[in-house]
């Protein structure tokens, strides 16, 4: 009967390891890319919901986007500051820097925003990014 010598031993420790660490490095990648991805899709969406409420009349009002350092926020208004908390709607933007438009406000019946422009959304630990443009009839596109 013979059992494992030393060298075997450490050469399976040291193949696993290898193994375990590519592992974890492809994993962080892939999800602060799902991260990225979905911020973005979430962020599309609340802007497409606030140009449609405001073109729809929902409560009779404007409604609008407004980022910040780790969420986004869907409020009914003119201004961010003199809107309805009751409606407010919340998404989380977690690991993402934002850059660019911080806020948009879709006018009433017209839904067509204030103020066009770009966002940024990054990443800073796979340095990749994704740009949100808001055109000034609306359109809301991703690049």
């Amino acid at each position: 009967m013979r059992g494992f010598t030393l060298f075997e031993i450490l050469l399976s420790v040291a193949l696993l390891t290898v193994i375990f660490g590519f592992s974890y490095i492809l994993f962080g990648a892939l999800s602060y890319q799902n991260e990225l991805f979905t911020s973005t899709r979430s962020l599309q969406e609340m802007l497409r919901r606030a140009s449609l409420y405001a073109s729809n009349g929902a409560g009779d009002s404007s409604w609008g986007v407004q980022l910040q350092e780790s969420k986004a926020v869907l409020f009914k208004g003119t201004s961010f500051a003199g809107r309805d908390e009751a409606f407010d709607e919340t998404v989380a933007l977690q690991n993402i820097e934002v850059s660019g438009t911080t806020e948009y406000i879709f006018e009433k019946l017209f839904g067509v925003p204030q103020v066009s422009g770009d966002t940024t959304l990054a990443s800073g630990a796979i340095d990749e990014t994704r740009t949100i443009t808001v055109n000034e009839k609306g359109a809301i596109s991703v690049e």
